[in-house]
């Protein structure tokens, strides 16, 4: 990188989908520190590393890297966007359609740049999960697939809680897995922020609150799971 002495502009460099690059390289951050180091780069770079790994990042990533953690300046976990975030995002006045959406595809700007506001909601379905090809048509899959193993008992177990199988022995007596086994995955699914533990409230006491009750806490998953993948075959 060749720059002027007297030139004080600054650079941001991201870096997508990082987590990929890391998993496979010991090298890489070490290449990455090194750089930001030299006293030409100091101050004129800020590099961002971007990754949907949520679970790999909050549990693995620091150890993996060892002593380069010391040269992050911080994180920064983005949340899902509001319903107000996504009516002002299509500048529209027709909440109606603005609810459809939000009810699928949730708080993911990213969703919502495919859905078509000026389309009802059944032409955005058939053309984004139901057409050959289509962008959602395997979706749900993919959201496990990078992240999990044996992705045909995570899918089971998605599908029974979209289905409304929400207690611990629903899970156990539809999917015939043990509950040790669900209790696992489930974990791995919450450490994905796919599925979350909820409890009932306005209760007199704890004696009436519901215990180990799981729903599916992403739209587009639980969308998915409850439509889609029943008839994935078809």
């Amino acid at each position: 990188l060749h720059q002027q002495k007297n030139d004080e502009s600054k650079t941001v460099f991201i870096i997508d989908d990082f987590h990929w690059t890391v998993r496979n390289s010991d090298e890489f951050m070490n290449s990455l520190t090194a750089f930001l180091s030299k006293e030409e780069c100091k101050n004129r770079f800020m590099i961002i590393l971007a990754s949907n790994a949520i679970g790999w990042v909050e549990n693995t990533f620091v150890s993996k890297i060892g002593r380069n953690a010391f040269a992050i300046s911080g994180f920064l976990k983005l949340r899902p966007m509001s319903f107000l975030d996504m009516v002002c995002f299509y500048d529209t006045n027709d909440t109606k359609k603005c609810m459809d959406v939000y009810g699928i595809a949730g708080g993911n700007p990213g969703y919502w740049n495919c859905f078509n506001i000026k389309s009802d909601i059944k032409e955005n379905v058939c053309k984004l999960f139901l057409e050959k090809n289509a962008v959602f048509s395997t979706e749900g899959l993919d959201r496990i697939n990078d992240e999990l193993r044996e992705l045909s008992v995570y899918a089971t177990i998605l599908a029974a809680l979209a289905e409304g199988r929400e207690k611990l022995n629903d899970l156990y007596e539809h999917t015939g897995f043990s509950r040790a086994k669900i209790s696992v995955y489930l974990k791995n699914l919450m450490a994905l922020e796919l599925v979350e533990k909820v409890f009932s409230y306005e209760t007199a006491d704890n004696r009436n609150s519901k215990k180990g009750v799981y729903r599916i806490c992403d739209p587009l998953v639980q969308f998915w799971y409850h439509y889609i993948f029943p008839h994935y075959e078809d």
